[in-house]
Order: C-alpha cells, then sequence, then structure tokens
C-alpha cells in the first residue's frame, strides 16, 4: 500500500512516520523492524529526527535499558546507521527525571522457589501501598498470561485489589472451568459414568448441597462397590442419614433432564437454561467479585452464539469437541473487555500489553531462561523467501525479539524496576532447579542491586499458612460501585432501557447494564426476522418506485429466519407462521404502499447527539412516513408482532398496562425534536400491529398524536430516572406479577414469587 500511494505522490510525498525499532513487539500485526529498515533505504531522502529525551524513567534504567538493546543487531542504532553514515552509533536516552545519584533503581531478588517469589512480589507490593504508594502506580509484568493466576490468588488473599488486563483466557479461570466440568458431566449421564466429576462438581458451592450428605453417598458407594449415581438413584439411598435428600434427587435430575433437554433447545438456550436452573448464575450474581465472573461467562456464552451462527445443530457434544481441540492446540476465549472508571488496584499485565503503559514500581516477575529469552520456538510456517528484503534470519540473534519485549518491561518504570526469579520451580509433582534469564547476565552488576531476602524466607513458612487460607471475604477486582459507574460514563438511554428500569430497576442492572447472558428466544428471533423483511421490502420500493410482489418479502423473511439461531421445530413453526401473517399483512396494505422517508432511522448517535439536560438519549424507528410534505411533517413507525393492543392499553389506561408503547412513541417525538441532523417535524407516532387480532382476525394499525405536554412529562421522567440510576439505585419490583414472565424470576427468587395479599393488588 505504501509502495503504491508513494507512487502515486512521487518525489513530492509528504509522508510524516513514526517508530521505535527497539520497542517492535507486534510483528504479528505488522509491527516489525522490516518496516523501519525497508523505508530507510527506500526513501533515502527521507528526514530523520531522533528524539533523545525521555520524560518517564531515571538514566540507570535508560542507561542499563540501552545496554541490552545495543546488543541486537537490528535495532534503533542500525536504523539510524543506514540513515545517517555519520551517526557511528547510538547514545542512551537522556532521562528529565531528577533522582538521587547514588540510587540504584534496579533491584533483582533471587528466590528459593516460586512460590516465595509471589510471596515476596506481594508482600513488597503491601509495603509500597502502606509508603503511600498508590496501587494504581504499581505493576506486575509477567511473559505468559498463565502466570498471572498466583498472583491473582495471593494478592485476594492479602486484601490488595488488582485489576487484570483484558485478553486473558477465560478457559482458565475457575468458574468456567466449573462450568466445563458440569458441561462434561451433563454429558455423561448418558453413560452415568462419571463418578469423580460428579462428586466435583456437587461440592461446588452454588449446587448448595449438604458437603456431608455427599460424603455419606460417596462411602456407601465405595464401601458397595459401586457408583455415586447408582446411589443416588436406587432405594440405596434410603438407608442413608441426610440431612436434604430431596436437593440430593433434585440435582441428579436436573443433569439427567438438561442431557434429555440438549436434543430440544438451541445450545445458546441450552446453555441459558442450565446456567440458571443449576443456580450457577444466581449464585454467581450474589458473589463479591460477580463482576469479573459473569464477564467470563459472557465472554464464552457470546463465542457459543458465534458458533451456533455458524452451525445450527450446534449441541452439547460438539460443544465440548470444539473446546477440547481449542485446549489441545492452546487457542484461548478472550476474556471480553469491561468498561469501569480508574481504580486504586494493582494491574497484572504481560510485558506485551504493557506496551505503551508506565507505572512508578514495576515488578517483572518469572525472570527465568526459557520464559524471558531462549524461549522454545513452535513449528511455524516459514516465510517465503523475499519477504524479509532487509533481515538477515541467519545473522539475527535468535533472541533479539525476546531483547525487544524485557527492553519495554524494564522501560515501564517511571522510578524503580524489581526483577525476581526463583532459584526452583515446581514441575509436576517435583522442585527442578532453573537458570535465570540470558538478560540477567547481559546487565553488567554495578548497575543493579542484589536484594538480600535471607531475613524474608525465615518468614516464608507463616506466609504460605496465610498463602493456604480459604478467603472469607475474597475483596473483588473492581468496587462493583466503581465498574457499574464506569458502564454509566457512556451510557445512551433508549426507550426499552428507560421502560426496564420503569418496570424493574434491578432487572435494568442485570439486563441493561451487566447483560447477564441470554439466549434470544424464538419469539425474538421471530420479530426480528419480520422486522428485516419489511426492511428489505421498503427499501426495494425505494430504489425502483415500485412495491415489490408478495413472494419478495415472504422470501426476505425467510432468508432472515435461516440466520437466527433455532431448533427445527422452532424454525418449521415460526416459518409456517411469518409466511401466514406476511401475506395477509401484503394483501391487506397492498393498495396502500407509500415510499417511506427513512427507513430503519437512528437518532441521538454520530456527530449530532441528543441530550436531556446532561443525560445523553438515543434510539431507531422502524420507519418515518410523510404526513403532509408541504409542512415537512411526518410520522413515526414502530412494528409490533405479537397480539395486538387497544389504544386504552397502549396509553396505560387499563388496569394491566403500564404505558411503555405510548412512552415509546413519545420518546421518538422528543429525539426527532432535539437532533439537529433531523430537520422534520414528527407530528403523530404509530402502531403497526403484523399479526390479526384473535377476535376480529383484522390486522390493526393504531395512530397517536404526540402532544407537547405528553413530550414535556416524558423530559422529567428521563431526568428523574437517570438520577435514579446514577445513584445506583437498582431495587426489585414490588409488582410481582411482573416477576412470573422474567427471565430471571429463579435468580431473584430461588424459594418462589411472595405471594401478595390482596391490600397489595390494590395498591398495585
Amino acid at each position: 500500500m505504501l509502495e503504491l500511494l508513494a507512487e502515486f505522490w512521487g518525489d513530492e510525498a509528504n509522508v510524516f512516520v513514526v517508530g521505535d525499532a527497539d520497542q517492535s513487539l507486534y510483528r504479528f500485526q505488522g509491527a516489525s523492524i522490516e518496516n523501519s529498515l525497508s523505508f530507510i533505504k527506500k526513501y533515502k531522502k527521507a528526514q530523520v529526527i531522533t528524539l533523545q529525551q525521555n520524560y518517564r524513567s531515571p538514566q540507570d534504567i535508560l542507561d542499563v535499558a540501552h545496554l541490552l538493546i545495543k546488543r541486537n543487531a537490528l535495532s534503533n542504532g542500525e536504523v539510524l546507521k543506514i540513515a545517517s553514515k555519520k551517526i557511528e552509533k547510538q547514545s542512551p536516552l537522556v532521562s528529565t527525571i531528577k533522582t538521587p545519584t547514588k540510587k540504584q533503581n534496579i533491584e533483582v531478588a533471587s528466590l528459593s522457589s516460586d512460590i516465595s517469589e509471589t510471596l515476596y512480589i506481594v508482600e513488597k507490593i503491601k509495603e509500597l501501598i502502606e509508603s503511600g504508594v498508590k496501587p494504581d502506580e504499581i505493576a506486575v509484568l509477567y511473559r505468559n498470561n498463565a502466570d498471572s493466576f498466583a498472583f491473582e490468588d495471593a494478592l485476594s488473599k492479602w486484601g490488595i485489589r488488582y485489576e487484570l488486563d483484558a485478553g486473558a483466557n477465560v478457559l482458565d479461570t475457575p468458574i468456567i472451568q466449573q462450568l466445563l466440568l458440569l458441561f462434561q458431566v451433563i454429558y455423561g449421564m448418558r453413560t452415568t459414568q462419571e463418578d469423580l466429576d460428579l462428586f466435583t462438581i456437587m461440592n461446588y458451592s452454588w449446587s448448595m448441597l449438604n458437603t456431608l450428605d455427599i460424603l455419606k453417598i460417596a462411602r456407601a458407594a465405595a464401601q458397595q462397590k459401586t457408583s455415586m449415581f447408582a446411589i443416588l438413584t436406587s432405594k440405596k439411598l434410603d438407608g442413608l442419614e441426610l440431612e436434604n435428600r430431596e436437593k440430593l434427587l433434585k440435582f441428579i435430575q436436573n443433569l439427567l433432564h438438561w442431557s434429555q433437554l440438549d436434543a430440544q433447545q438451541t445450545f445458546p438456550l441450552w446453555v441459558e437454561t442450565v446456567l440458571n436452573e443449576s443456580m450457577m448464575l444466581p449464585w454467581i450474581l450474589e458473589q463479591p467479585n460477580a463482576i469479573e465472573m459473569v464477564n467470563s461467562i459472557q465472554s464464552v456464552f457470546s463465542e457459543v452464539k458465534r458458533i451456533a451462527r455458524g452451525d445450527h445443530t450446534l449441541n452439547l457434544e460438539k460443544f465440548l469437541a470444539v473446546i477440547a481441540t481449542m485446549q489441545e492446540h492452546h487457542l484461548k476465549i478472550r476474556e471480553e473487555k469491561m468498561a469501569y472508571t480508574k481504580t486504586d488496584a494493582v494491574k497484572l499485565t504481560t510485558a506485551h500489553s504493557a506496551k505503551g503503559l508506565e507505572w512508578e514500581y514495576v515488578f517483572i516477575s518469572r525472570a527465568l531462561d526459557g520464559k524471558w529469552g531462549n524461549v522454545r520456538s513452535r513449528d511455524l510456517i516459514s516465510l517465503p523467501q523475499g519477504v524479509l528484503k532487509n533481515t538477515d534470519i541467519d545473522e539475527k540473534d535468535q533472541n533479539e525479539d525476546e531483547r525487544r519485549v524485557f527492553y519495554v518491561a524494564l522501560t515501564r518504570a517511571k522510578k524503580h524496576v524489581i526483577i525476581t526469579y526463583a532459584e526452583k520451580t515446581v514441575v509436576g509433582d517435583r522442585l527442578k532447579d532453573t537458570t535465570r534469564s540470558m538478560f540477567l547476565e547481559e546487565i553488567p552488576k554495578k548497575n543493579i542491586f542484589a536484594t538480600d531476602i535471607r531475613a524474608f524466607e525465615k518468614a516464608v513458612p507463616v506466609l504460605v499458612s496465610k498463602l493456604l487460607q480459604i478467603p472469607k471475604d475474597i475483596q473483588p477486582q473492581l468496587e462493583e460501585q466503581e465498574w457499574l459507574m464506569g458502564l454509566l460514563k457512556d451510557f445512551v438511554l433508549t426507550p426499552t432501557s428507560l421502560n426496564t428500569y420503569l418496570e424493574c430497576a434491578y432487572k435494568f442492572k442485570l439486563n441493561v447494564l451487566i447483560k447477564v447472558p441470554r439466549a434470544k428466544q424464538d419469539y425474538l428471533a421471530f420479530g426480528t426476522a419480520i422486522h428485516k423483511a419489511l426492511e428489505m421490502f421498503y427499501r426495494s420500493l425505494m430504489e425502483h418506485d415500485l412495491p415489490p410482489n408478495k413472494e419478495y418479502l415472504i422470501d426476505q423473511f425467510e432468508l432472515a429466519l435461516k440466520k437466527e439461531i433455532l431448533t427445527k421445530d422452532e424454525e418449521e413453526k415460526r416459518l409456517n407462521q411469518g409466511r401466514k401473517i406476511l401475506s395477509a399483512y401484503y394483501d391487506r396494505y397492498k393498495d396502500e404502499f407509500g415510499r417511506p422517508v427513512f427507513l430503519e432511522k437512528f437518532l441521538g448517535y454520530g456527530w449530532s447527539r441528543v441530550y436531556v439536560d446532561d443525560v445523553r438519549i438515543g434510539g431507531r424507528i422502524d420507519k418515518v412516513e410523510w404526513i403532509d410534505q408541504k409542512h415537512n411533517l411526518v410520522s413515526v413507525v414502530d412494528y409490533k408482532t405479537g397480539q395486538p393492543k387497544t389504544r386504552n392499553e397502549i396509553e396505560g389506561k387499563t388496569a394491566h398496562s403500564d404505558g411503555n408503547y405510548k412512552r415509546q412513541l413519545l420518546f421518538y417525538k422528543l429525539l426527532a425534536d432535539l437532533d439537529k441532523s433531523f430537520t422534520l417535524v414528527v407530528k403523530n407516532g404509530v402502531f403497526s400491529f403484523i399479526e390479526p387480532d384473535k377476535q376480529t382476525g383484522k390486522l390493526r394499525r393504531e395512530e397517536f398524536e404526540l402532544k407537547k405536554e405528553e413530550v414535556d412529562d416524558l423530559r422529567k421522567t428521563i431526568k428523574e430516572v437517570m438520577s435514579e440510576i446514577r445513584a445506583l439505585h437498582f431495587a426489585r419490583t414490588t409488582n410481582y406479577s411482573i416477576c412470573k414472565r422474567c427471565e430471571f424470576v429463579n435468580h431473584c427468587w430461588p424459594l418462589g414469587i411472595p405471594t401478595q395479599n390482596a391490600e397489595q393488588m390494590k395498591l398495585l
């Protein structure tokens, strides 16, 4: 691409290129030193400006970093030599940071074992925080994501908040390992040969089973030389004195039920069912670190939906096979990034992800040969000859890329670097001697301070006992309130989210903010396909100034429905339903189809953001129609599938209606009035019901004038609701009739929905 542009521009090209060859880490994303070399060689007249001042690190850290990186045959120095023959060698960067002359800012600690190393780092972090250093000015860098687990565990036990870098493999997280083991046990129900795994999942906290009951069953199975499953599904259970026999039976019945249900539901819906009915998800939502666990679940659920979109026959067996293949080939399901405000938390991250970031105190952990330098290379695809025109792979030190990673890690520190390594590490069931990183050998001894850790090693046994304790109340990585405030930072209130909050504030929290994993119900998939068919129908009308025929409308529906994740039975049922109602819809309105003004019109997004005071709002309108083109008057139209509502129900004037529908139209009117990119005047709002009324068999279209005083009332509601949301008021609804149709009913009311007496019902 650059060559094509340069050829087009010629000698008059005005190109500004920025790069640092010493920090070219992401070669797989195109960040290779080859880019710098090829640019300089190809464009010999290019002016090269070197930046010599560093505004981050003390001079002694910069000096050591320079001593390391100059060992690379391919570095900034090489680039500069090519650019100008006058430059024989590159000097270290000059620090603008003033530090005591004799102070050494690079510390190396050699610990007896990897456990001692972990404890040393955590204790040092504790000391730094107690001395007044902010936690978010401390980072622990490691070479591989798997190295984070020991630090996560120890920091939790010490009550030190930490922030884990996004992108870790969620398949390695404890809650996902529990979920996958549950899936394996359910799949194993077909052979009932899963005793150890069954025993394991029965002991998980979310199972809510009595631990002594589980031990009694395991003991009975061992004595009778049979399986736990056989004990639980036979009369042999009657002879045991159990605390809660019914719960145990229900647990086994659920496993068998889920095994059968796998063939009856779409896989995303099946996963959602298991998460809720097993009480795993309700249990997660009550935990101190619910945010992190929900995010892990959501990351896996997103992958489930992605696979299901490509294979509508996805089931438990296929999914477990996919996971097994991923684990065999070390493939990841990356943790989705969470939105949050900056918190006082220690950062845990790989050196690669640390690029571009900085902290006062940086720990470079596990500085061992094979991790930092001399990394065993996997069998990779050889690059075709001639791809690297400026790099001689044969002459290049194979550790140059690794040295750049270590260079980046060193230069993240604004004050101090602590490099740690263990003399012995646990491999399987034995201790193995280690060799420290080659890069430590390349640093002159005079440039580093070797820490005396003898006193610390004596205290290790006491610290280990603390590490082995089960924490009573683990401090979550990110406080829930701070995290929720982070989600609200760029939050856009829509008609749906407003109505959700007014219906149940707690449901708003789970569904809109946290986005608890949910499969798309078949009626929602049906509604999506109907909307898409109507959109494509009217787009064709706009393009050709002629309504397409009925077959086109139905074909578009069928194409859209096939993209949804449905079982064969659901797909067949919804196909027949859609063909029938769209045929009737076409016949009813075939003489009235007119050219729309807009389709799927977004308001409040892009450059024209819309605010009610300081509350940002937005929405999408299905269709905009002309009322009076001369006076720029239009109607907003919203399609509705399902049983049509009466005018009084739409306006909230009946005993069991809430006015959500009318509020939606008023919201669109408010958006149109405030959006500067929308120059028309919305006068009316229309609901076009796609399905016929069951009593009359007729299609209904209800139109309302949207009055200014109603819009003004909506403004007040929006400000009041957003004030409640920002105050993080997320109480459960007291209108329990709503709970009966809510997907979170088992989470909110595991013992059943409270009964409302007559007086309560009057108030409602």
